[in-house]
């Protein structure tokens, strides 16, 4: 197949700020095809494909540089994730269940990529989706376990007696899959399938506990336990600008190439995305920018100084800068308690770090795929005298194969401190399930 219609160059972009994001795009393909997102061998080969495509004139880099014109906030890491999952989304039209594997993950499989992406482009209709789905979908991660660190917090909350409702909102929740894996799990109990658990390709069951760069069994037992055990859950409300059932089918896509190869997980997350908790589990269309607080409580009163966890989730990093910290004003808002000792937790996973001179902020990373364990779960505990991001868990990305633990702590019901590194490692645990 004829992969390029010349080899030219792509001309270089006018607008100095442009050339430097474009130069960052192809910053990030070469960085996937050494150490690319998840360890993924096929996005490795992708990038590689891709990068030949971005260093050539033709239409794939021109819909680059139109993007990065038109959506001037949007970072290198961003886009060229966005421009994998659409072309991802093509590649699984033409190709069905054969995807990923038939493409290969070696570095001899290169070619089946170029021929892949090349069927793309030349064909219009497909083509033209995949400029459109760059242009105008949102960059979404749906992989049901990115809750895990969620569900070992509510554990040890809930331990600690801060547990009052067991209500939980989720700012940006796409297709609200944390708040249905809770539900699923409050309903299903011990039976409740643990998608992040005991795969093939390790001898201790996922997620790790990272500790002075090695494994530590403790204390991921204990995590193991916090994210299996059941806590109380009331009621949980999504918020998202858009309806998740308006985006099924993108957000199917929105996953690693590889975790098309594990059929049964990816039917749990289909299954998931289609699912209807709505016992447990509702939703609401707002932008959380714009948001009127009153008429959300208009329609979940049950939510009304009830609402113990705000989790904002991967969705921050999207919002325009500016507006953040409305965001977290809101989320703080909404956990007041009806008396200052029942205030719950505001809590922020996403690619950004605590800023040391000022712990009640925080800074996002433009590039986060070339920062090891930048993904950071923050929680704020409304009910400190003064509350700050308090570190939980760092993770190279929202799966969190590998954790590290933080230094944070909440308060218990009694007002005492208790930090997560110490409660963890005074729980009492069963470490025969470990191999080692």
């Amino acid at each position: 197949m004829e992969y390029f219609e010349t080899n030219v160059p792509p001309p270089i972009p006018e607008d100095f700020g442009t050339q430097a994001r474009v130069e960052l795009c192809n910053k990030v393909l070469t960085d996937w095809t050494q150490t690319p997102p998840g360890d993924d061998p096929y996005l490795k080969n992708y990038a590689a494909a891709m990068l030949q495509f971005h260093n050539t004139a033709g239409p794939i880099y021109d819909t680059t540089v139109a993007v990065l014109t038109a959506r001037p906030d949007m970072g290198a890491s961003h886009l060229k994730t966005l421009e994998q999952r659409a072309m991802q989304k093509q590649i699984i039209a033409l190709m069905g269940e054969d995807y990923p594997a038939a493409l290969g993950d070696t570095e001899a499989d290169v070619h089946k990529w170029l021929d892949a992406i090349a069927s793309v482009r030349a064909d219009p209709e497909r083509f033209d989706e995949w400029i459109y789905d760059i242009h105008n979908q949102e960059l979404q991660t749906n992989v049901p376990y990115r809750g895990d660190c969620l569900e070992a917090f509510l554990s040890m909350a809930n331990d600690l007696g801060r547990l009052t409702t067991g209500n939980i909102v989720e700012f940006g929740c796409s297709q609200n899959l944390i708040l249905k894996r809770h539900a699923r799990k409050l309903a299903m109990g011990a039976d409740a399938p643990m998608e992040h658990y005991g795969p093939n390709d390790t001898d201790v069951p996922l997620p790790h506990i990272i500790r002075d760069g090695g494994l530590h069994l403790q204390a991921t037992a204990a995590n193991h336990q916090l994210i299996r055990q059941p806590v109380p859950f009331g009621y949980g409300v999504g918020i998202d600008s858009k309806s998740p059932a308006a985006g099924r089918d993108w957000s199917y896509n929105s996953v690693y190439p590889s975790e098309f190869a594990n059929k049964a997980r990816m039917t749990d997350v289909h299954d998931l995305i289609y699912s209807d908790y709505s016992n447990n589990v509702g939703f609401y269309q707002a932008d959380v920018t714009d948001f009127d607080l009153a008429s959300f409580h208009e329609s979940f009163p049950q939510m009304r100084n009830a609402t113990d966890v705000v989790f904002i989730c991967t969705s921050a990093y999207l919002l325009p800068p500016e507006k953040r910290q409305g965001v977290f004003d809101l989320g703080i808002e909404m956990v007041k308690g009806e008396t200052p000792e029942t205030n719950g937790f505001l809590i922020l996973y996403d690619n950004c770090m605590r800023v040391a001179m000022d712990p009640t902020q925080v800074n996002f990373f433009s590039d986060w795929q070339s920062v090891p364990y930048c993904y950071h779960f923050y929680v704020m505990d409304t009910r400190a005298p003064e509350p700050i991001w308090e570190e939980f868990y760092m993770s190279p990305d929202t799966r969190a194969n590998t954790v590290r633990v933080g230094n944070g702590a909440i308060l218990d019901k009694n007002g005492t401190p208790h930090k997560v590194w110490d409660y963890m490692m005074d729980m009492a645990v069963d470490l025969s399930y470990l191999k080692k």
